[in-house]
């Protein structure tokens, strides 16, 4: 994920940590051990752990307030070890147990997440639409979840609606990555395909003189990575992101690492 997953770390340990204590009276001191170890060790990065962990607390305290916590960290877990279908079902049991509106935010953000990665769009566009709902507007992971929007609401060619999350993540997150992209992505109407960049347009033109030979609509155009000029090749200019997806194969051929990207 993912952009969001690792950034959230911090504020969900620090989060599960006033939860667990406001409800500790609930709890046994030996569930409260296993939960604090699961959580430890998935910010320590071992996911097997952590699932395992939370396992055996769900087994103890799985009717408890803190499961929603348990399933949440788990499923990130699972998500980190490429277990989608597991991930997404500890989300929605988050969902389903939590009353938290922060904890609501994050499993929503990352179910939109797992359906934007299975070209749900409809799907993840009410997933993000849900985490905005619930976090602080400015605060991470915000930018993540409006960056994504725009990247949703552009696949199904609203593109007017998008630019508006892009314009999000440039006022409140201005200077970070993701403004950078979201800058990239603004005011775009169309799919092309990327064929390469390079911070010499000699370089861009040796390149582009061989690709014209198979793809006569390829073309260079200009743009600021941070304070660096690039020299991008671009082929076509499609009206929806599957009419890109199906030209991409025939440039691939001559430039493997090629790609679909949006387009004024």
């Amino acid at each position: 994920m993912h952009g969001c997953i690792r950034p959230c770390l911090v504020v969900l340990c620090a989060a599960i940590a006033v939860l667990v204590c406001g409800c500790n009276a609930q709890l046994s001191p030996e569930a409260k051990g296993i939960l604090d170890a699961g959580t430890a060790a998935y910010a320590a990065g071992d996911n097997q752990r952590a699932i395992e962990r939370m396992d055996a607390f769900l087994a103890e305290a799985g009717r408890s307030r803190e499961a929603a916590e348990a399933f949440y960290v788990r499923g990130l877990a699972k998500y980190n070890l490429a277990d989608r279908s597991g991930a997404r079902q500890d989300m929605l049991e988050t969902l389903d147990r939590t009353e938290d509106s922060l904890l609501t935010a994050k499993a929503s953000l990352t179910l939109g997440d797992l359906a934007f990665e299975a070209d749900q769009m409809a799907l993840a566009e009410n997933m993000y639409r849900q985490a905005l709902a619930n976090f602080e507007e400015g605060a991470k992971p915000t930018d993540h979840a409006h960056f994504r929007l725009g990247n949703v609401l552009q696949r199904q060619g609203r593109w007017r609606e998008a630019d508006v999350e892009f314009s999000r993540v440039i006022y409140f997150f201005n200077g970070s990555e993701l403004a950078r992209r979201s800058k990239q992505r603004l005011h775009a109407r169309a799919w092309t395909v990327q064929a390469g960049a390079y911070t010499k347009r000699a370089n861009a033109a040796a390149a582009l003189k061989k690709m014209k030979q198979q793809l006569p609509d390829a073309r260079i155009e200009r743009f600021m990575a941070g304070r660096q000029l690039q020299f991008v090749i671009k082929v076509g200019r499609y009206p929806s992101y599957e009419q890109a997806v199906a030209a991409l194969s025939n440039v691939k051929a001559m430039q493997s690492d090629a790609f679909v990207t949006s387009t004024e």
